[in-house]
């Protein structure tokens, strides 16, 4: 009987234990919720970077500051695609519609490349080309500059510039450059070339402060900044005894 109630009362004092660790953790570290992972940067006047947290400490302490949640559009790392048919036209010759185009495209280091063809008759026209910028990108349509180099049968063509534009609504092609024009290619294939919505948050600075901020103003700020806590983990130290100990070398914290 004796064991029974002594195992009764271990268990009870055990879950008492647990749950107390979990809401006096949840009390110290301000109930912070693990589901941000955003990005967060600097606007200083030399510019905007990735902010470490170090950086973010300092502006925390000893910095005027506004914090902007920021929405941008980004391409995905990739974009390929193939097209055909249309109409091609390349220095007043038309080539119909038999046509063919490729391309490839790494956003995440600015490279591409891709070819176009057409051949009507006795008319070829050969052409390839390389990635130069992103122009737009959108949830209807995809601009990029390219510039190339080919062949109409022996003729040579450079191309400084080329424009190639996806209407991803009715996923049709076309290309223009000097002299070339090529309208309603159909997409056969389209892999990427998607954009998404990416959020971050920047520091803007507003100076210093003549006064360092107490570690309680400090903590008003991260109660009303969460995401700070999840991108930089070590800041929920600053909830703690000793939080002090966190600081970089030299902070200067008495």
């Amino acid at each position: 009987m004796k064991v029974k109630l002594l195992f009764k009362w271990f268990f009870v004092f055990s879950v008492l234990i647990v749950w107390s660790y979990f809401v006096i953790s949840n009390v110290v570290t301000g109930s912070f919720a693990k589901d941000f992972n955003v990005p967060v940067y600097l606007q200083t006047p030399v510019g905007i970077e990735r902010a470490s947290s170090s950086e973010v400490l300092d502006f925390l302490f000893n910095h005027n500051f506004e914090i902007q949640k920021k929405i941008e559009n980004i391409p995905e790392d990739k974009c390929s695609l193939r097209a055909e048919n249309g109409n091609l036209i390349i220095n007043e010759k038309d080539l119909g519609n038999k046509n063919k185009l490729s391309f490839h495209i790494n956003f995440a280091n600015n490279k591409g490349e891709g070819s176009l063809i057409g051949q009507k008759d006795r008319d070829r026209l050969s052409l390839s080309f390389d990635f130069k910028n992103l122009v737009k990108i959108d949830l209807n349509e995809l601009i990029l500059e390219a510039s190339g180099k080919g062949n109409l049968n022996k003729e040579k063509l450079n191309f400084n510039s080329i424009t190639l534009t996806l209407d991803k609504i009715n996923k049709k092609i076309s290309v223009s450059g000097d002299g070339l024009e090529a309208t309603d290619m159909d997409a056969s294939f389209i892999d990427g070339c998607g954009n998404e919505e990416k959020e971050f948050y920047v520091f803007v600075c507003n100076g210093l402060r003549e006064e360092r901020r107490s570690i309680e103003e400090v903590r008003m700020i991260l109660d009303e900044n969460p995401e700070l806590i999840d991108m930089y983990g070590t800041l929920e130290r600053l909830y703690k005894d000793y939080w002090w100990l966190i600081l970089p070398e030299g902070f200067g914290i008495s």
